[in-house]
């Protein structure tokens, strides 16, 4: 926790410089992971509903018989709601 007691302590005029780069770097670094984390879970979630799709045009086209359907439309649901909690 951040406390008055740590307002005494102040950097060395000479480092600030080096501070805010180390900083924002960090922070940079950080952001592109969750960016890229992010990217993940929506290209996942893309092809989890094109699995529901193509199930649902075998069921219609009759490839595929109801109870299989049912099979992967739960599948489908149960990772869409693993990668959501993400």
């Amino acid at each position: 926790m951040f406390s008055l007691k740590n307002l005494k302590f102040k950097p060395h005029p000479g480092v600030i410089g080096l501070y805010k780069m180390i900083i924002g770097n960090a922070y940079k670094k950080q952001m592109a992971q969750q960016q890229n984390g992010s990217k993940q879970v929506i290209d996942e979630m893309n092809k989890v509903n094109e699995r529901l799709t193509k199930a649902r045009d075998l069921l219609l086209s009759k490839d595929i018989d109801p109870i299989d359907y049912r099979t992967i439309k739960t599948e489908c649901e149960i990772n869409s709601f693993v990668l959501k909690q993400n």
